[in-house]
């Protein structure tokens, strides 16, 4: 029987398809060259070529009822761990995802993170106990509806959410300031902001002589 025997892995329940696993693969090693993977599903026999061939990635064929599958997924000494629905759109799924959830929390340390998605919002109140963080299914929908109503606001969304290819406070890299990424220039700010007591930002609005900063100092 397989088992994950990598270290800091990022542990994945159930087959979100070819594709989107891709895709998360691509986007994680964008800025983690040696991330490694591991996908748990009681479906598939085996991953597809494709996501073999990216090399670091190991599967674990086996239900969450069976105590093995959590001890061969590793979870001991994974980085983060991601439940999956089991079905898309269908709202029953986030019944099995909180089942999921809860054995997960029984395996991993203190430091790890998980992360489940939720296919309907009303569904919320199963997870007020777990220390998953939810991430909504219907994002995309989310996406959708404001670029209707705010033309081109997809694309900013988009830019803020990329490794490959957007502008991620996390990941962007300011190369003319010594190689700090955007996230780490405001936190060196707010840091020169309480040693000084002067307030400074570096995305404010100047209109009529007043400075108007986000987010605002008290």
């Amino acid at each position: 029987m397989m088992k994950n025997r990598n270290s800091q892995s990022y542990v994945i329940f159930n087959d979100p398809g070819e594709f989107k696993l891709q895709r998360f693969i691509h986007e994680v090693r964008t800025t983690e060259p040696q991330a490694n993977f591991c996908l748990v599903d009681h479906q598939l026999d085996e991953i597809p070529e494709s996501i073999q061939d990216t090399g670091d990635i190991s599967f674990i064929k086996g239900s969450v009822l069976a105590k093995d599958t959590f001890t061969r997924a590793n979870l001991k000494e994974a980085k983060a761990v991601i439940i999956l629905p089991i079905e898309s759109n269908e709202s029953e799924s986030d019944a099995s995802t909180k089942t999921t959830v809860d054995l997960v929390e029984q395996f991993i340390r203190d430091d790890t993170r998980v992360m489940h998605v939720l296919v309907n919002p009303d569904n919320a109140w199963l997870f007020e106990n777990s220390r998953s963080v939810q991430i909504l299914e219907s994002f995309e929908v989310l996406t959708l509806v404001q670029e209707c109503q705010d033309p081109y606001s997809a694309e900013t969304v988009e830019d803020l959410l990329l490794n490959s290819s957007g502008t991620s406070p996390k990941t962007c890299l300011i190369l003319q300031l010594h190689n700090w990424t955007w996230g780490e220039l405001n936190e060196a700010l707010h840091r020169y902001n309480q040693n000084t007591s002067i307030n400074c930002n570096l995305l404010a609005l100047i209109q009529d002589g007043k400075s108007n900063t986000c987010p605002q100092y008290d």
